[in-house]
């Protein structure tokens, strides 16, 4: 569960929809990266924008987790008009590589928040399993993400420097 710390300290995005941001990150380096690829990548705009459109509530976070190997998206809690995910990306992750692995999480946050009826870790699970592929344990795979990254990796290559 989110501590009231934890909320208090989250730095937020300009927010794409009335009354709240979607997309929240934990430390002013995230909040940074998320602003750069946002800037400098379309498809990264398009996903924050879409989470904008639903009732997902997404922070994001470095975290050096064993459990979280490369990056992960989870479903944390739902309540009434709300759902609240977390984008973990292990700090082992390269500075080059964490735009790309950011958008391929936004794209499986999107997975999750654009549909209503998802709204615990079992309704997570059988998403994943119309959707996307096991790959080991309680652990899913998109080629919708796979693609994203390989885009958003083009986007921010092509932008560089410019």
């Amino acid at each position: 569960m989110l501590t009231i710390a934890l909320c208090l300290s989250i730095l937020s995005l300009p927010d794409p929809r009335p009354g709240g941001s979607a997309l929240r990150s934990l430390t002013p380096e995230l909040h940074w990266i998320i602003q750069d690829t946002a800037a400098r990548s379309a498809t990264a705009r398009a996903l924050i924008a879409r989470l904008g459109n639903t009732d997902a509530i997404v922070y994001v976070e470095r975290t050096s987790s064993p459990q979280v190997p490369v990056a992960r998206t989870k479903l944390v809690t739902s309540v009434s008009g709300a759902r609240f995910l977390r984008i973990g990306i292990n700090t082992a992750v390269r500075f080059a590589d964490l735009g790309p692995m950011l958008a391929h999480e936004l794209q499986h946050a999107v997975e999750i928040a654009e549909r209503d009826e998802v709204r615990d870790e079992d309704d997570v699970r059988d998403l994943y399993q119309k959707i996307g592929r096991a790959r080991g344990g309680d652990r899913f795979e998109t080629e919708a993400a796979r693609d994203v990254e390989w885009i958003v990796r083009q986007e921010l290559n092509a932008k560089m420097g410019g």
